[in-house]
């Protein structure tokens, strides 16, 4: 005989079926009705049986659910976020994407908190957080949040249209990717929060040490531990008998104070990385102590996407170009031209006039440093201005220049294609999964770069960890070593795609 409720095995629900032949039965042994009362479903004691029979079917049911939600494995929404609570555990709220914007326009404007700017394309909008007043250079930097809450994208060049109007403000302008906000923790992941949450008793275990750090310090996102155990010094440099935490986010002294409470009594710290932080705690009875962290290193990732599509289907686009004219030739001034954050420039001498400054400034970027670009002087020893295209369709490109009185930016056609929703899925993967530590593994790529569109055929990944010479991505099939103290770092402005014929 089944036994229903809750039984060592855990919780057993009764279903409809057994329900209705339960009402059945009870109904025939009862002796005003008897085993020869008709039960048929079209009968009217046999719709009533059903009705009666769902009822308590649905009462179950909520028995189940409410066992359910008593534990994290089976909790869901608020019932999780209830259990995650017992100790000390709070679902993430989704956060602001953030971005750091060159505002220029003429000295003294004021803009006040609030304006805002969008992407172009894309259209997704961010606002001033403070008053800015454009000073006597020209231009200055602001922060600026989303005006909505999760992962809003800015890829680098892309915030430039001007939404709240104010006299004299001409420009703006992001180097780089806006940091892109959080969504709101998901089950899954608060499931595995908690998990690691449970280390937190154990506080000078590496375990422990990780989850306070990562739970307990404001602002912290993310942990490495990393103790050496042994009697001499390993491989990273840190000493013998020592931990080290590289730690992203949250401020120095708040660090250095959690790693002196919970570190082992006699184990020092260490610190490997580049940005190391070296700094004093006092202890209870007054005593100062040296500890010491790391921030991670970031590492810089070049990354070249080869794909072949379904042109039938995947929009293949057209390539970003525009247009530089020089409108001054001063000699011994220097005319700088910023592609993706790399600088080209020459300083003109006597003699220079404006198209022989355009010429000399093309042939800088020709030959110079590799960028995805390809540069073009139209008319030689003729003409002032010079031509800019994305080397690959559907690839834009961040353009900057030294000083808009001496030189102008045209655009002529804007980058377009399919290429962009590749890009966001590679770049929202490495934000969530290129974490402290991490190597950088080619092919963990595939799969985002194939979740982007269901008509991509073939797939190749080329990564590097220095800019590629000036023929171009070659080579790059291996992958990325990250050191515990680093982190890998991607960006859209060294991200490519190519539609391969």
């Amino acid at each position: 005989m089944t036994v229903y409720g809750i039984t060592p095995a855990g919780f057993v629900i009764k279903r409809f079926e057994v329900i209705l032949q339960e009402l059945i039965d009870a109904l025939k042994a009862a002796s005003a009705w008897g085993p020869g009362v008709n039960v048929l479903p079209d009968s009217p004691l046999g719709q009533l049986l059903n009705i009666f029979g769902e009822r308590e079917a649905l009462v179950w049911e909520l028995a189940q659910d409410v066992y359910d939600s008593q534990y994290p494995d089976s909790a869901s929404g608020a019932s999780l976020d209830n259990v995650s609570t017992l100790i000390g555990v709070e679902r993430l709220p989704s956060t602001q994407s953030i971005v750091v914007c060159t505002f220029t326009g003429t000295s003294g404007t004021l803009i006040p908190a609030g304006s805002i700017v969008s992407t172009n394309p894309g259209g997704n909008r961010f606002f001033t957080l403070i008053d800015l007043t454009i000073p006597p250079g020209g231009s200055i930097d602001g922060t600026l949040n989303s005006d909505e809450y999760g992962p809003i994208a800015a890829p680098a060049g892309t915030l430039k249209t001007i939404i709240t109007k104010v006299s004299g403000w001409v420009s703006v302008i992001n180097d780089e990717d806006a940091d892109m906000g959080e969504a709101i923790e998901s089950d899954p992941d608060l499931r595995i929060r908690r998990l690691q949450s449970l280390q937190i008793g154990g506080r000078s275990t590496v375990g422990g040490m990780f989850a306070n750090l990562l739970q307990t310090v404001e602002d912290v996102t993310a942990v490495l531990v990393v103790e050496n155990e042994t009697d001499i010094i390993d491989a990273e440099g840190r000493p013998p008998h020592s931990v080290e935490s590289i730690v992203k986010g949250g401020t120095d002294q708040n660090i250095l104070d959690a790693i002196w409470d919970l570190k082992p009594a006699g184990i020092q710290t260490a610190a490997t990385s580049p940005e190391s932080v070296v700094g004093t705690v006092v202890d209870s009875e007054g005593y100062v102590h040296t500890i010491r962290f790391s921030r991670p290193s970031e590492i810089d990732v070049w990354m070249h996407i080869e794909i072949e599509v379904d042109s039938n289907f995947f929009n293949v686009g057209s390539k970003q170009k525009n247009t530089i004219t020089v409108l001054s030739a001063d000699v011994g001034k220097t005319y700088t031209v910023g592609i993706n954050g790399t600088d080209f420039s020459y300083v003109a001498i006597g003699g220079d006039d404006e198209a022989k400054i355009a010429e000399e400034l093309e042939d800088a970027i020709a030959t110079g440093l590799w960028v995805p670009v390809d540069s073009s002087y139209i008319a030689p020893g003729a003409d002032e201005f010079f031509t800019l295209t994305s080397k690959y369709e559907g690839n834009p490109f961040t353009l900057e220049v030294s000083d808009e009185a001496d030189l102008e930016i045209a655009d002529v056609t804007p980058s377009s294609g399919d290429q962009s929703g590749v890009e966001d899925a590679v770049q929202a993967y490495a934000e969530i999964e290129q974490n402290i530590g991490v190597d950088v593994i080619r092919s963990k790529y595939f799969t985002p770069i194939n979740s982007a569109s269901q008509h991509i055929l073939s797939i190749n990944v080329r990564i590097s960890e220095t800019r590629w010479p000036g023929g171009g991505p070659t080579g790059g099939e291996t992958n990325i070593e990250i050191l515990a103290s680093e982190i890998g770092d991607l960006d859209t402005t060294r991200t490519t795609i190519e539609v391969m014929p």
